[in-house]
């Protein structure tokens, strides 16, 4: 048995995706209008209707390296002068398919490969700009090994959602601990939020992220990717090695209603 290769994902130089613009995300919702005191930023994502290069995560390439790119989604528009609170929340929609995120690649990697990524997450971090500018080149992603609980959280600042379910090709949506369709068949009401985003904290003893605040004086983005950013997620070990991995894939699914409260620090 060839020995598998421990990935990793670094979202410094995957590929830009802006779920904020209509042109990419048909049912983008309005941007909130700041105002002193509290309010909430939104979006609204079926990702039925948004191409599967702009709901794709992450793409294992032809090298097969430990070292993989992971897409940058932007989720919400930040204002100027906005203080994100953390965590971000991501709710489901009545009547709608539930929020999740599937893997998938080929047969041999279904077969052989079903713990691929069970230790990542879908982090929440800034894509912040650093001047009035507002230019592609003044923005910072903000991928810190900030201090949360018992260890830190790169590239997941504002909270993250675990990949528990992640055999490829099986897993269409988010756990039914994480997330219930809401009609009239729900078990528990309150899991119409997905409640590890929600919560603030994910994984135990010695792997706990936390979601702490941030501030964006300029403006920017809430961005969402694989992670934890640049961090090992487990080997994926197979009988032909790790070059089995080669088009492993992960992609966004059902529809999602994406909120942040947040503060207005005046000028």
């Amino acid at each position: 048995m060839a020995a598998g290769l421990n990935y990793k994902f670094a979202m410094t130089s995957g590929t830009k995706i802006d779920l904020t613009d209509p042109d990419v995300n048909p049912s983008a919702a309005p941007e909130s209008t700041p105002r002193q005191g509290g309010f909430s930023l939104r979006n609204r994502i079926n990702f039925t209707n948004v191409a599967t290069a702009n709901k794709t995560t992450f793409t294992v390439n032809a090298s097969s390296s430990a070292s993989q790119v992971a897409n940058r989604l932007r989720v919400l528009s930040v204002p100027k002068r906005t203080v994100v609170k953390g965590p971000i929340r991501v709710f489901a929609v009545e009547s709608q398919t539930i929020p999740g995120h599937t893997t998938a690649g080929t047969a041999a990697t279904a077969a052989s490969l079903n713990s691929a990524c069970a230790a990542g997450v879908l982090g929440f971090t800034g894509e912040a700009y650093n001047d009035p500018s507002q230019t592609a080149a003044s923005i910072v992603l903000n991928v810190t090994a900030m201090q949360g609980g018992t260890t830190t959280n790169p590239g997941a600042a504002l909270g993250a959602i675990p990949l528990v379910k992640a055999d490829p090709g099986s897993d269409t949506a988010f756990e039914a601990s994480q997330v219930e369709a809401v009609d009239s068949s729900m078990t528990a009401p309150h899991l119409g939020m997905v409640m590890h985003a929600a919560g603030g904290a994910v994984g135990t003893g010695s792997a706990v992220y936390r979601a702490v605040d941030l501030y964006f004086p300029h403006g920017g983005f809430v961005t969402m990717g694989m992670g934890p950013s640049g961090q090992a997620l487990g080997a994926m070990v197979n009988s032909k090695g790790a070059t089995e991995a080669v088009g492993l894939s992960g992609t966004c699914t059902g529809t999602w209603e994406i909120q942040a409260d947040c503060m207005y620090v005046p000028e």
